[in-house]
């Protein structure tokens, strides 16, 4: 008895394109310049393009409505920021922070508090300089 043989479907390996890095403020500012030095560092890393696209408008809303409807493949990417909490309290917001983002990584901006504050704390041995805010990604 013969049995066909049927090649297995493979993966393409992550990333093999160009990776697009929204960063949902003009450039120029802070957060564009913390945007440009992870592109930077991700284009080494990885081996891949990785441009950044300044999508500003709404103190950050328009970039991260951006990120929310992307592809969901991985290939785009983006900065967060305390909009992506602020923005469904003040109106309609044009995404939902617990159900179009994932973080992905932390990069700047350590959100501290005392010791002995009554809050659940990360279970890392990282210093609460290394903590910060994260970058989604879709």
């Amino acid at each position: 008895m013969a049995m066909p043989v049927v090649p297995l479907a493979q993966a393409q390996p992550w990333p093999a394109k160009l990776i697009k890095l929204i960063v949902p403020f003009p450039a120029g500012g802070p957060t564009d310049l913390v945007g440009r030095e992870a592109a930077s560092i991700q284009r080494t890393a990885l081996g891949q393009p990785v441009v950044v696209e300044n999508r500003a408008g709404g103190n950050g809303t328009v970039g991260l409505e951006v990120l929310a409807k992307a592809a969901l493949d991985g290939y785009t990417i983006g900065l967060t920021a305390i909009t992506l909490s602020i923005a469904p309290h003040l109106g309609h917001a044009p995404f939902d922070p617990f159900k179009d983002f994932s973080p992905v990584t932390t990069t700047v901006s350590p959100l501290s508090a005392p010791p002995s504050a009554p809050m659940p704390r990360p279970k890392s041995s990282a210093p609460a300089s290394a903590a910060s805010t994260s970058a989604g990604a879709r």
